[in-house]
């Protein structure tokens, strides 16, 4: 078992994507800050809203990344 256990508030981020099917870091930004606003402590990227079928190992990196 695990040393840590995760606590808080960790919602399950929507990745917005553009018509070409693009990430939309500005508008996936402006969704962390909301989320942080409200109390986040942490995020679940492209994890639980089925999006990650649509995201190749770059891009999920770079989401990753983005919400860091």
């Amino acid at each position: 078992m695990p040393d840590y256990m995760i606590q808080g508030l960790v919602p399950a981020v929507v990745t917005p994507f553009s018509d070409k099917g693009d990430i939309m870091f500005d508008a996936f930004d402006e969704i962390i800050q909301w989320h942080l606003s409200w109390g986040a402590t942490g995020f679940l990227v492209a994890g639980d809203n089925g999006e990650q079928w649509a995201l190749n190992e770059d891009e999920l990196s770079q989401a990753a990344a983005a919400a860091m």
